[in-house]
C-alpha cells in the first residue's frame, strides 16, 4: 500500500471510532430524553458511519488484490450487518418501553 491510502485510511477509521463513541452516548441520551432530534442524529450518524465505511472500502479495493479485497469486503459486511441488528434491538427495545 502506498502512503497516501495508508494514511487515509487511517483518517478514516479515526472518524469511525469518533462516530461509534458519540452514536453509544447519543443512544443512551436517547433513550434517557427519547427526544425526535435525538434519533434524528443517531440516524446521521449511522448514514456518515455508511459514507466512511463505502470510502474505505474503495480504498482498500485499490490497495488490495482481487482475492484479498472479496475477504476484506465479506467482513466488512459482516461487521455492518451486526451494527444495522444492534440499532434494529436498541430500537425494538425502545419501543417496548
Amino acid at each position: 500500500m502506498n502512503k497516501e491510502i495508508v494514511l487515509s485510511l487511517i483518517n478514516a477509521l479515526k472518524t469511525l471510532k469518533d462516530i461509534m463513541i458519540n452514536h453509544n452516548k447519543t443512544f443512551r441520551s436517547y433513550l434517557d430524553v427519547r427526544s425526535i432530534f435525538m434519533m434524528n442524529r443517531i440516524l446521521y450518524q449511522g448514514e456518515r458511519f455508511k459514507k466512511i465505511t463505502e470510502n474505505i472500502n474503495l480504498l482498500m479495493e485499490k490497495a488490495l488484490s482481487q482475492k484479498d479485497f472479496e475477504s476484506y469486503l465479506e467482513n466488512s459486511n459482516k461487521i455492518l450487518r451486526d451494527f444495522n441488528i444492534k440499532l434494529q434491538i436498541n430500537d425494538t427495545y425502545h419501543k417496548k418501553s
